[in-house]
């Protein structure tokens, strides 16, 4: 009925064959289920046949009656090559070699080679599709040679196979011009698109650089002129400043000493009691703001002096640690008003440092200064000296104050400018502080960092070049 193509009345007869084997555990079941595979596979269901083909398999193996495993085998592989399973097919060709090979099954093992050939063709893999063609003819060969009643037909066989192999070799030829001639047709290609791609950037590159050398040309004329201007204006500037600035420090120091001196002298009452508590807060307010408006003053004209190179620092060798603790003593009263604690970690077996002493300690007491102002009472405030190891020595203040964003931050470090904060009391100074602190550590060699956080308080660092370090 298969062979007949009535299909559905086989299916049918197949069916009842089944269960009676079944019911019986009959040896024959496989059998049944290789001819149920085979009828799938002709209308075109691989998936169910393969199904069917590994539950017939599976069931051989258990009832030890293999008479139709190699003919299951090939029906497999057809399956999953239908499927486009190419890897798991050639993986039952092999399985079928074997056991063909292992019962002495010429045939089976010569139609595994034709399903090989038959793979490797399809795939453009003509050398492995030859070899299996090589090896199918050969085993036609000694069924040839062993079996003269099946020649004639072996011949036939062998002569299409012989054509097949020069069909192949000659596709495999065919194949190997085509990659000779499409790589050279590249090659080609690619020359002739570099050669236009090269001259496309030599010009480019040639209109680049003459339009360019024109424009810096241009360029170059007019920052000239503008150099030439802006150094006149600020040599006519700097003459001007110089010349005001001296005059100030003549003619504001020499009244501001005089009302310094004259509301100190008031404020101890040297020739007398004031006999009125109203007049000596008036006083002290006089002297406070003088010593205010004389601390700006000093401060403009250092930094005039820096800026103009005209500042000398009056350099020595000195204690780190013992100019520390002499800070401490000068801000003890001030920490001491807010009850902040202070604490100092400068080791005795520091190197002393070759620096201006003065100018270092007034960097420091600033820095010490700007941290109090800006604490709040019951704080701590920490000042570290250590050696790094290029040898250059390092001085850190770290506070717990209200802390600054990174814009206050860069608007505390330029001149003139403060951060406001509830915390000030009276006066907040001359806003030069920090202005000045990086302008002697330039003069120094070094540098001064800072960084602040919002809430948690600043960290000032010093670091001191190596070559000031005294071995």
């Amino acid at each position: 009925l298969v062979g007949l193509e009535d299909y559905s009345q086989a299916k049918e007869m197949l069916a009842k064959a089944e269960a009676i084997f079944i019911a019986k555990n009959a040896i024959y079941l496989s059998t049944v289920h290789f001819v149920l595979a085979d009828l799938e596979y002709r209308l075109g269901n691989y998936k169910q046949s393969l199904a069917i083909l590994n539950d017939s398999i599976r069931l051989a193996q258990k009832q030890s009656y293999d008479v139709s495993r190699d003919e299951s085998l090939s029906l497999k592989a057809k399956n999953q090559t239908k499927m486009s399973d190419i890897s798991a097919a050639l993986k039952t060709l092999d399985e079928l070699v074997v056991f063909a090979v292992a019962n002495k099954n010429p045939k089976a093992e010569q139609e595994a080679y034709r399903q090989f050939a038959q793979i490797y063709e399809s795939q453009g893999k003509y050398q492995a599709a030859l070899e299996a063609h090589q090896k199918f003819k050969a085993i036609t060969d000694d069924l040839f040679n062993a079996n003269s009643a099946t020649k004639i037909a072996l011949v036939g066989t062998r002569f299409e196979m012989t054509q097949k192999e020069q069909k192949i070799a000659l596709l495999e030829a065919e194949s190997a011009l085509d990659k000779i001639q499409n790589t050279e047709q590249e090659r080609a290609n690619t020359l002739r698109g570099y050669a236009i791609a090269f001259g496309i950037i030599m010009l480019l590159t040639i209109s680049f650089v003459l339009y360019r050398n024109e424009r810096s040309r241009r360029l170059l004329v007019l920052q000239t002129a503008q150099l030439k201007d802006a150094n006149r204006r600020a040599e006519d500037a700097n003459t001007y400043k110089s010349t005001f600035l001296a005059s100030m420090s003549h003619d504001l120091r020499t009244p501001l000493n005089a009302i310094l001196g004259y509301s100190e002298a008031i404020q101890l009452e040297i020739s007398g009691p004031l006999r009125n508590d109203i007049y000596s807060g008036y006083i002290k307010s006089i002297h406070d703001s003088g010593q205010l408006l004389l601390e700006l003053i000093n401060d403009v004209l250092d930094i005039s002096k820096v800026e103009a190179g005209k500042y000398e620092l009056d350099e020595s060798a000195f204690d780190l640690t013992e100019a520390m603790e002499r800070t401490l003593d000068m801000i003890g009263l001030l920490a001491k008003a807010k009850k902040i604690e202070i604490e100092c970690v400068c080791p005795i077996d520091l190197p002393k440092m070759y620096a201006d002493e003065r100018v270092v300690v007034q960097i420091v007491n600033n820095l010490i200064s700007n941290s109090l102002k800006f604490m709040s009472d019951y704080g701590k405030l920490l000042i570290a000296c250590s050696q790094r190891a290029d040898g250059g020595l390092n001085l850190s203040i770290t506070d717990d104050g209200i802390g600054m964003t990174e814009a206050e931050l860069e608007k505390a470090m330029r001149p003139f400018e403060q951060v406001d904060s509830d915390l000030l009391q009276g006066g907040k100074g001359t806003g030069l502080g920090l202005t000045l602190c990086l302008k002697y550590m330039e003069l120094h060699g070094g540098k001064l960092v800072m960084s602040s956080e919002k809430g948690v308080g600043t960290i000032a660092m010093l670091h001191f070049p190596a070559e000031r370090t005294i071995k």
